[in-house]
């Protein structure tokens, strides 16, 4: 979301500067950049940017809602940027449990992460 506030605050700067100077196209058929398409693309990555910001809260509220198991073994594996090798490794060792549990585990949990985020189908 860091990139969005960039692109936003670009955006910002450079109606300013617009304004400010006066912005003609050196060519007839180079593409005008007008302070309403300024405009409109800042509020466009407005919009995108609180998107995301809804869709991380909900992600964060589903994470909550599992068990502290499944919790940590969705972010072991999605989330540290390990390999699966690795992950599985560190679960084996962080769970005290075998490489077929964790598989468990893990299944177990993206099922209630998908259906609690929306995702599953019905009967699932």
């Amino acid at each position: 979301m860091n990139g969005l506030q960039v692109q936003i605050d670009r955006l910002t700067a450079d109606m300013i500067a617009l304004t400010e100077l006066g912005y003609v196209p050196s060519h007839p058929d180079a593409p005008r950049v007008t302070m309403k398409t300024l405009v409109d693309r800042k509020n466009a990555l407005m919009v995108e940017q609180t998107a995301l910001r809804d869709h991380l809260t909900h992600v964060e509220r589903v994470m909550s809602a599992l068990n502290e198991r499944e919790r940590e073994v969705l972010t072991v594996f999605y989330c540290k940027n390990l390999t699966s090798g690795v992950a599985l490794r560190r679960l084996e060792r962080q769970l005290n449990v075998e490489q077929a549990q964790v598989y468990n585990i893990r299944k177990r949990a993206l099922r209630n992460f998908a259906k609690r985020m929306g995702y599953a189908h019905e009967g699932e």
